[in-house]
């Protein structure tokens, strides 16, 4: 599918219930002129079966997820908040193309409209 579109920017974005932990992590060469961070740090430490998949998928496609990588996400919010528990599934992935922007990601702290909370890429 990637293949057509390897000359565009690509954004996936959603509430993918896919905890990756610090997955996706990379050295910082390939950041040097992005505001984004190569490693990624997290709140939520959890690999679940849908995160391999995901990290296979988008790896595959060189994505690179946004969540844990700028300053106002610095260690990747939780981005689903309920009584049972917390995590981070709602994912915005990019494509490398989208590293020499200067880009910003954060999960908005807006309380009572969902158990999830939004992401925003500005």
């Amino acid at each position: 599918m990637f293949a057509n579109y390897n000359e565009c920017k690509i954004i996936i974005a959603g509430d993918l219930n896919a905890r990756i932990s610090n997955l996706n992590s990379f050295y910082d060469d390939i950041f040097m002129n992005s505001s984004f961070h190569g490693i990624r740090y997290t709140l939520d430490t959890v690999i679940n079966s849908q995160g391999n998949r995901i990290i296979e998928i988008m790896e595959d496609f060189g994505m690179l997820i946004c969540n844990g990588r700028s300053n106002a996400d610095r260690r990747a919010s939780y981005t689903y908040i309920s009584r049972n528990g917390c995590s981070v599934i709602d994912h915005i992935w990019i494509n490398s193309l989208f590293l020499d922007s200067q880009l910003d990601f954060e999960v908005l702290k807006i309380p009572e409209i969902s158990d999830h909370l939004p992401v925003l890429l500005n």
